[in-house]
């Protein structure tokens, strides 16, 4: 059976039919039910993808540099996929390093932030949810890639727009 949820406006729930494939949903995670919904049917899911969501919460507020700039697209660049794993540093240079704060309960907390500085020092952030699904190496290789391509692509938008960024969905097969 395929379920559908959709949000109601009232806070009453009920099945529109007892043989229905649609439950009423009205709760604020109405989303996130049917995102877990879809995954244990088995239908085709949403690609990887990048969203903006709010401000940096404690970004740094100096002058960004140049050499700053250089250094930032640098790190950026030199993440892979298969450092992001543990919390610590995942890539650096002189001025700028990208780090994994800690994982979430389902995913990574990504910081780009400047080195020798105190205080609010992040330049970039991003919350990725998006995970491989396989264990297959040939897949998997693919499927980190691509995670760790929508990482970086979300890491350099959230440096130029002071958002952070999302990385979403399910990777491709």
């Amino acid at each position: 059976m395929n379920s559908t949820y959709a949000q109601k406006s009232s806070t009453v729930q009920k099945a529109a039919d007892t043989k229905a494939a649609s439950v009423l949903d009205s709760s604020s995670q109405g989303k996130s039910l049917q995102r877990k919904a879809d995954m244990a049917n088995g239908v085709v899911q949403r690609k990887v993808s990048t969203a903006a969501g709010n401000r940096i919460p404690n970004r740094y507020g100096g002058d960004i540099t140049e050499k700053i700039r250089i250094d930032a697209r640098e790190a950026i660049s030199s993440v892979t996929f298969e450092k992001i794993g543990g919390a610590g540093t995942i890539s650096t240079t002189e001025k700028v390093r990208v780090d994994n704060q800690g994982a979430l309960r389902n995913g990574y907390n990504i910081q780009a932030q400047l080195n020798g500085k105190g205080g609010h020092t992040t330049i970039a952030h991003a919350l990725v949810y998006a995970l491989p699904t396989t264990t297959d190496n040939n897949r998997l290789q693919y499927q980190n890639r691509e995670i760790c391509n929508n990482i970086k692509k979300a890491l350099n938008k959230s440096f130029d727009s002071g958002l952070t960024y999302l990385v979403d969905g399910i990777p491709s097969n």
